[in-house]
């Protein structure tokens, strides 16, 4: 019995058994070849593990994105909320200052809507993950908001081999949907377009484009609350949002970054260990 070790450059897997009749002895390109096949498993068994160790990885980045997706929505909305109850409670022990109140509740009333709103938004991204990856997950939000708004959307992603980082494509993915909930609302638009560019300086340009009414000079409640999101998620992204008239007719939304080295695996892959 021979036994040869299976290995790579950095470690051992385990052994090659090899049984041979009672006296036959192996020929010297029988044993090259033997030699060659266990180098061949090795190399295969390392680069199996290493793809298993990177989707773990991707797994993790992936849930921690998550995580702090959710605590970021839920403790601004609740920091908000909170100190509009104590400006509540102040006009309610107040004689003076009641008749703020109902201004304060309007303003809280349109908190806990938006606040539903945006986490209902990251729920429905991370529900849509299991359906594919990411240009797939853009595809099915730019059909989920024609089908809820009635309109034509037109998707053209033309991201090449460029990729996200997991905490690029949930703030793009929140943005796009954000900017389409706000031409479902107030537009009364009949078509969007939603364009994904790759620059060769690795800038990435999202836009998103209607036309229909185009944006009032002030956008109150919930739509300067959603305003305010994207483009704190813009900043998170290193970039830039910026929302303008287009030149016929309706709005645009303009986000710009730099994806980096654009090298790390999708979060929205099948990452299930």
């Amino acid at each position: 019995m021979r036994t040869i070790p299976l290995k790579d450059a950095q470690q051992q897997y385990g052994v090659l058994q090899v049984t041979l009749p009672v006296g036959h002895q192996l020929d010297p390109w029988q044993e090259q070849l033997i030699e060659a096949l266990s180098q061949h498993i090795g190399i295969a068994i390392g680069i199996a593990h290493q793809a298993e160790k990177q989707r773990r990885l991707a797994l993790m980045d992936e849930r921690s994105v998550i995580a702090r997706e959710l605590h970021d929505s839920l403790a601004q909305a609740l920091s908000y909320m909170k100190i509009q109850v104590v400006l509540l409670q102040q006009a309610l022990m107040n004689e003076a200052q009641r008749a703020n109140a109902e201004a304060i509740l309007k303003d809280l009333r349109e908190g806990i809507n938006a606040a539903y709103r945006q986490l209902r938004e990251l729920l429905a991204t991370f529900r849509l993950r299991m359906e594919g990856d990411f240009l797939t997950l853009l595809t099915r939000t730019t059909e989920e908001f024609a089908q809820r708004g009635g309109l034509h959307i037109s998707l053209e992603p033309r991201l090449g081999n460029r990729h996200l980082s997991p905490n690029q494509e949930i703030h793009v993915l929140q943005i796009v949907r954000e900017a389409l909930n706000n031409v479902l609302r107030h537009a009364e638009a009949r078509h969007a377009w939603v364009t994904l560019n790759a620059d060769p300086d690795r800038t990435i340009t999202v836009t998103i484009e209607d036309d229909g009414l185009g944006m009032p000079a002030s956008t109150p409640g919930s739509g300067h609350y959603g305003l305010s999101i994207m483009r704190e998620r813009a900043l998170s992204l290193d970039g830039d949002l910026l929302v303008t008239p287009r030149p016929t007719r309706g709005t645009r939304v303009r986000l710009r970054f730099n994806a980096g080295d654009g090298t790390t695996q999708s979060a929205f892959q099948d990452n299930t260990p």
